[in-house]
């Protein structure tokens, strides 16, 4: 009975523990407690990186729910756009959800296509949507595929749940 009694406390001290700001118990602890620190070190911060030759920017807010248990929303660029100018907020500023993710805790990644014509600019990126895309559609580009392996790629290094990944675009 006695042994019962100690493991209750021990959950419940746990819990309350796992809700707290992680400067509460000086960093080290909590961030091991919440999961893997290598992929909690950028918190509030817009971090680029490169999969498959494509930048993303991720948005990493500063309270994230434990290592595992996180939520995701992918935002993808409309025709003749690109993500850089989302996360920058110079075009579909509507589409920009860094303040909404500070406020509930979840990553933002912005994902880009790629070049819609070979005379407007690199800059200029679509998704292959069929006929209407240009080179996109011409030169046959997977992006399901590639925003399948995106996601799977992110849901390993910042521990997200795989059942609450969201997208819009």
């Amino acid at each position: 009975m006695r042994t019962i009694g100690i493991f209750i406390v021990s959950i419940t001290s746990l819990l309350i523990i796992q809700s707290l700001p992680a400067y509460s118990f000086g960093g080290k602890f909590l961030e091991k407690l919440r999961g893997d620190s290598s992929s909690d070190k950028n918190l509030n911060q817009q971090v680029t990186l490169n999969y498959q030759g494509r930048d993303m920017y991720v948005h990493i807010p500063r309270n994230l729910p434990l290592f595992g248990t996180r939520a995701m929303v992918i935002v993808l660029h409309g025709g003749m756009g690109n993500a850089q100018r989302i996360a920058s907020k110079r075009s579909e500023k509507g589409m920009n959800l860094d303040e909404t993710a500070e406020k509930y805790g979840y990553i933002v990644v912005y994902l880009n296509g790629t070049a819609v014509t070979k005379f407007l600019g690199s800059d200029k990126k679509g998704w292959n949507a069929g006929e209407c895309c240009g080179q996109s559609a011409d030169n046959n580009i997977d992006d399901v595929g590639y925003i399948k392996g995106a996601a799977e790629f992110l849901v390993k290094k910042y521990g997200i749940d795989p059942a609450r990944i969201y997208g819009m675009g």
